[in-house]
């Protein structure tokens, strides 16, 4: 294998791969030059990664691609090219695999790197199935409101998942770590099957691709491909059924509803962190709330020092009564999560969940 590239460029696509390889002894990329580019892969097992890569040499005002200089072969190489490469003076390199190492030259620079004998597993050939093409802002716009309620615990894995669906012509999709729940939904044309994807993973990846280009999403037997140009992913679906969370999502229409501003709301509870009680047990900080004339009065107190700020309510359905306690990291989590001007709280005791709306379809 013989290939000349841009350095920066190349370098740019080992840190993708890198993300995506195993961490234990086997963590490797896989480089194949062909006539079409360098083909980058790599894999974890959950996630296999894969990108043809132009060769490019860049000029000072466009990118002229190379294909000439091209030699076909296969080789796999240890991070330890991410290292050298990033020594290397100079622009443009030279990579030529021979002899079991890959010998690197630029500028009057050179040195060998080992490769490996590997048998790379090919990508997942599953049969496709349901398929969606939609622009970025519609995967982004859904991790924005999901992605931070899945869970971490390895105990109930599929709970790690997002939750995907499209039924009667709604698109859902949810996370939940059982002590809170993010959902959002929006009337949709899509046909999707319901899939479980590793939310950590999916978040990911989605940097990966382009904002400006639209993403292909495809179901597949045990993986869902995401694609976009020549940079393809595969994410193995999660395992184990995903729990029926239709009923937490249904508020109660005797809930008090309080609008209030998202910004001031935050802060608030940013200012309460401070001298918020610990929950030992669950190691979390606990915020309080309740309706006092002025408006909402967000507080805590411990031995250290209390702090308490009331804002102002926008509108009310009917007035809050007692006080109420949350996790305050939770509800901040979840105010952002919408990333409006105004949320809406749904509240009607401390025994029940406290829903958080907003002029969008999200739930938290």
């Amino acid at each position: 294998m013989e290939i000349k590239a841009d350095k920066s460029i190349l370098l740019k696509e080992l840190a993708i791969a890198a993300k995506y390889r195993k961490k234990d002894g086997g963590a490797y990329t896989y480089f194949e030059a062909t006539e079409d580019g360098l083909i980058v892969k790599s894999t974890n097992d959950e996630v296999y990664y894969t990108n043809i890569l132009p060769l490019q040499v860049v000029g000072e005002e466009d990118l002229e691609t190379v294909h000439e200089i091209i030699k076909p072969g296969v080789v796999a190489i240890t991070s330890k090219i991410e290292e050298v490469l990033r020594k290397v003076p100079g622009k443009t390199i030279t990579l030529k695999a021979e002899n079991e190492k890959v010998s690197i030259s630029a500028d009057g620079f050179k040195a060998n790197v080992a490769t490996i004998e590997v048998d790379f597993k090919e990508a997942p050939s599953d049969t496709a199935g349901e398929a969606i093409s939609s622009p970025m802002a519609f995967f982004k716009n859904i991790v924005q409101r999901t992605g931070f309620a899945y869970s971490t615990s390895e105990s109930r894995p599929a709970l790690k998942g997002l939750n995907i669906k499209s039924v009667d012509g709604t698109f859902h999709a949810v996370t939940t770590d059982t002590h809170r729940l993010a959902y959002y939904s929006e009337e949709s044309t899509i046909q999707f099957g319901e899939i479980t994807v590793p939310a950590k993973a999916f978040t990911s990846i989605l940097d990966e691709f382009n904002d400006d280009e639209k993403l292909n999403m495809v179901s597949l037997k045990s993986y869902v491909k995401l694609s976009q140009d020549e940079r393809i992913v595969y994410i193995q679906l999660l395992d184990g059924n995903y729990p029926d969370t239709t009923n937490l999502v249904k508020i109660d229409p005797n809930s008090n509803k309080i609008t209030i501003e998202s910004k001031a709301f935050l802060d608030a509870i940013d200012r309460a962190l401070l001298f918020a009680k610990q929950d030992q047990k669950k190691n979390v900080s606990i915020v309080q709330m309740e309706q006092v004339d002025e408006g909402l009065r967000v507080f805590s107190k411990n031995a250290e020092g209390e702090i308490d700020t009331v804002i102002a309510i926008k509108s009310q359905s009917a007035k809050l009564e007692g006080n109420l306690a949350y996790q305050g990291a939770f509800l901040q989590d979840a105010i952002r999560a919408h990333g409006q001007k105004e949320v809406t709280l749904n509240v009607i005791d401390n025994n029940r969940p406290m829903y958080i709306t907003s002029e969008t379809d999200g739930v938290t």
